[in-house]
């Protein structure tokens, strides 16, 4: 019994302040529009449920550096950002859930259908201040857009969730408590 106790408050104590990946895809439809040397996307973000409740997505490539609007490389740079409208008192002031750029160069090539994929790495900064990476991938057909886009980070030691503090103090109690009669039974 105390081996099993040691060995599972060994495990809380790791589980808490291990680094974890997150990561969530992000389901948009919208439309674009070129410019001379970049593309242009508005899209919602679709909700959970499938309606259109998430928040808007908008973005612009970097400038075009070879090839043409349909097949060729953009430059890292441009912007790639997240704005919920949707929640209490947003519509006046919108809150930025994700402020990024895309950090690499982004590709586009059409296929035969005449779609067009956008695909390129992106970075930045959540609304919690947290910068994450991710990447997106954007299809473009007659002015629309759907496509999808994930986020990803590693996490340093950061401060864990009031709700994990609990089992934090559990699990160094439960340590500390078998070390303690070990040493005071010696002495």
């Amino acid at each position: 019994m105390k081996t099993a106790l040691f060995v599972l408050s060994i495990a809380l104590v790791l589980s808490v302040s291990t680094p974890l990946l997150w990561g969530d895809d992000i389901y948009d439809v919208g439309g674009y529009s070129l410019g001379s040397n970049t593309i242009s996307g508005l899209a919602q973000v679709l909700g959970t449920r499938g309606g259109y409740t998430g928040p808007i997505l908008t973005f612009t490539t970097g400038a075009l550096q070879s090839g043409t609007l349909t097949n060729g490389m953009f430059a890292a740079g441009g912007a790639f950002d997240l704005t919920e409208y949707n929640c209490g008192g947003c519509r006046i002031h919108p809150r930025d859930l994700f402020v990024g750029s895309f950090i690499e160069p982004t590709s586009i090539s059409t296929n035969q259908q005449g779609v067009e994929t956008l695909a390129g790495a992106i970075g930045g900064t959540l609304i919690n201040g947290r910068y994450v990476t991710g990447g997106t991938i954007q299809y473009l057909s007659g002015g629309a857009i759907t496509g999808f886009s994930y986020l990803s980070s590693k996490g340093g030691l950061t401060a864990p969730e009031p709700s994990t503090l609990p089992l934090l103090v559990t699990g160094l109690f439960a340590i500390a408590a078998p070390v303690r009669r070990r040493f005071t039974r010696r002495s």
